[in-house]
């Protein structure tokens, strides 16, 4: 029968620890954004909406650049260790990651240097300063994802979170500059680097070129896939902070983490869903899998929207209206973002993440068009409309190369 083809008998046998280990993931990842929502509460309240859009800049920036160092690791690593638990894996990974991030740092902390001024320089070579330690996370996480053993990374980003929470509170409640959040980026992925150390270590000295190598062949369609995937969801940030005032950066930033944050659950769902696919009969869970993501991205979108300017003015203050407007566009969103990502997860599975990259790379180039377009007569909202649109043609694209044999 069709039904037992789709959703065998044993299929709850892997559902029930699919959803659990789902769960463990998402309240460890929910912590960041969530302690990054609290920082930005409290920065809105004490400084305004000029500070708020420096800090969600500076996020925006390292973002970038932490997906740049990881060569595409945090996707590609948990497919290879779910095929095998090879030890060189990671520590041709972690070689590799480690070599990146330190050259970006030294070009991006330049670029900081001669190209920006004032607080804005300082911000950003502090970013600069992080990259490396972000880059040594990458691995990390994919080797922990990829021996399913999700709750070992799920505590590490708890502590790690919990230490910026704590650190934040006291530098805000001291009035500290913003430099002196942004400066625990690194911080927080300093402790997080240091406890989730695998057993045996990185095995830098396993690394070997014929690993390497091997890692290499597939580092450009990873790594594009993780840099447009972060452009993607960054480049509105930049836009508006080129385009429009810091006070405008504020607004959408402000919305934009409440998205994000909500956005997780249907993340954490297809990055614990990914090594899962790749053992055998893992094609059938393909279905399940972009069905509940739907469900999750529909109950997500009437959340936001219909608490927006709830949420909006109890994080943020009465100050901070905009805000709610822009929830309400990207709520819209919601359903399209949820389901577009489990289809890429799908694609990466069937081994056609080129084409993933190709769609990814479309609706980019389609996002930053509008939202130049949008930016500069709308601001927040312009942004806001052009993520919810492009978003329109990744699903329709995904949806083809899925189709397509």
């Amino acid at each position: 029968m069709i039904w037992r083809r789709v959703f065998p008998r044993n299929l709850p046998d892997v559902i029930i620890p699919l959803h659990r280990d789902t769960v463990t993931l998402l309240v460890a990842r929910a912590a960041g954004p969530a302690v990054t929502v609290i920082l930005l509460a409290l920065l809105a309240r004490q400084r305004g909406a000029e500070e708020v859009g420096l800090y969600g800049l500076a996020a925006a920036v390292f973002s970038l650049l932490e997906a740049a160092s990881s060569l595409g690791f945090r996707h590609l690593l948990p497919r290879e260790m779910a095929r095998v638990e090879d030890r060189a894996l990671l520590g041709s990974a972690a070689v590799a990651c480690l070599g990146v991030g330190t050259l970006l740092a030294l070009i991006a902390g330049a670029m900081a240097v001669c190209l920006t001024v004032g607080q804005t320089s300082r911000v950003l070579v502090l970013v600069a300063l992080a990259i490396p330690i972000a880059a040594l996370a990458v691995p990390e996480e994919g080797y922990w994802i990829g021996v399913q053993r999700s709750g070992r990374l799920a505590a590490t980003l708890l502590v790690e979170q919990a230490a910026r929470l704590l650190a934040g509170l006291a530098l805000l409640r001291g009035n500290a500059p913003v430099e002196a959040l942004v400066g625990l980026l690194g911080l927080g992925r300093a402790v997080a680097v240091v406890l989730a150390i695998p057993p045996q270590g990185f095995g830098f000295r396993r690394a070997n070129r014929h690993t390497l190598r091997a890692l290499a062949r597939q580092v450009p369609v990873f790594l594009g896939l993780e840099a447009m995937f972060q452009l993607y969801w960054r480049v509105d940030v930049l836009l508006l902070s080129a385009l429009a005032s810091l006070a405008e950066v504020g607004f959408y930033v402000a919305a934009f983490r409440i998205f994000s944050t909500l956005l997780l659950v249907p993340q954490s769902y297809g990055q614990i869903l990914l090594p899962r696919m790749m053992k055998p009969g893992g094609e059938r869970l393909l279905r399940r899998g972009i069905a509940d993501t739907l469900a999750m991205g529909i109950a997500l979108g009437l959340a936001a929207g219909a608490g927006a300017s709830v949420a909006v003015r109890f994080l943020y203050g009465a100050g901070f209206d905009r805000a709610a407007s822009v929830l309400v566009v990207l709520a819209f969103g919601m359903v399209l973002a949820s389901v577009d990502q489990a289809q890429g997860r799908a694609l990466v599975a069937r081994n056609r993440q080129g084409r993933d990259l190709a769609v990814l790379s479309v609706a980019t180039v389609v996002n930053v068009w509008l939202n130049i377009i949008l930016i500069p007569r709308y601001g927040a909202m312009g942004a806001a409309a052009a993520t919810l649109l492009s978003l329109a043609v990744s699903v329709g694209g995904h949806a083809t190369a899925l189709r397509t044999k």
